[in-house]
Order: structure tokens, then C-alpha cells, then sequence
């Protein structure tokens, strides 16, 4: 899968990087930057589905660090029906600008 070299998320235009090397993937808020992991091409929709809503998330203050635990572990989400509705148009808002099309 050919993933974007940026996209819009929450308002934000973010980097993507691919790195042959790995699975999975990363990102850095402060710098608006993600990085997927295209070693398995068959996860990489879903790795890059996977930190468009966690940066979405984060964008909108609904996902929290904990110190007391390690790795993802140590991240949390919390978030009402109305957060959720805001993540959700976010995302759709995503897509379509992927795709081609306005909102």
C-alpha cells in the first residue's frame, strides 16, 4: 500500500515516514511526524489507521501518559460519546482528504 507523505489530522497536518526495516509504527506529536513500519505490507493499513486515531486522540486531550506503567501500556484513553463524535468527524475529515474529496 502506497501510504500519503502527509495527512491532515485534527486540523494538523502531520508527516508520514515509512521504514522498510520494522512492523508497526510510531509517532511524535510535538513534531507532527509518524513513522509505519511497511516490512509486512499486509498490516500496514491498519498500523497507519491505528496512529492516525491515536494522534487524533491526542490532538484532542484524550489520551493520557502514566507513569507507573512501561511501553503502550503506559497510555490511556478517556474520552465521553461527545469527545468521541469530535474523533470521529476528525477522522472522516481525514479519509476524505485522502481520498480526494472536501468537507
Amino acid at each position: 500500500m502506497k501510504l500519503p507523505k502527509k495527512v491532515l489530522i485534527a486540523g494538523k497536518y502531520w508527516k508520514v515516514r515509512t521504514d522498510k526495516t520494522t512492523n508497526g509504527g510510531s509517532f511524535r506529536g510535538d513534531l507532527a511526524e509518524m513513522t509505519i513500519g511497511t516490512q509486512y505490507p499486509q498490516d500496514v493499513l491498519e498500523t497507519f489507521l491505528h496512529e492516525v486515531i491515536e494522534a487524533t486522540l491526542m490532538e484532542r486531550h484524550c489520551r493520557f501518559y502514566l507513569y507507573s506503567a512501561e511501553g503502550n501500556e503506559s497510555y490511556r484513553f478517556f474520552f465521553n460519546h461527545e469527545e468521541f463524535d469530535h474523533v470521529v468527524r476528525d477522522l472522516s475529515v481525514t479519509l476524505q482528504n485522502l481520498m480526494g474529496g472536501k468537507k
